[in-house]
């Protein structure tokens, strides 16, 4: 293997860990239900790769989409880490 694959390779795996991590970290805080909020509070999503907070926008928005993915489990996808 060259040095890049092994940097590569190194940098999945270094990233992979980091998703269990922020798995784990998602089940011990939970999930708010924005159903369950009062009116005008702020919507929340949450990634659908690791669970965790991926974007909080006014219940009013009106642009664009929510973010449904977190920076860190975008980057992964990018690379073709996670589908």
């Amino acid at each position: 293997m060259m040095m890049s694959e092994l940097m590569s390779e190194k940098m999945r795996e270094v990233a992979l860990e980091g998703l269990g991590v922020r798995k784990a970290k998602a089940k011990e805080l939970g999930q708010i239900n924005n159903a369950d909020l009062y009116a005008g509070s702020p919507m929340y999503y949450y990634c659908r790769y690791c669970g965790l907070e991926s974007d909080c926008l006014p219940e009013n928005w009106f642009v664009g989409k929510p973010r449904r993915v977190c920076s860190e489990c975008q980057g992964m996808k990018n690379e073709g880490w996670i589908e």
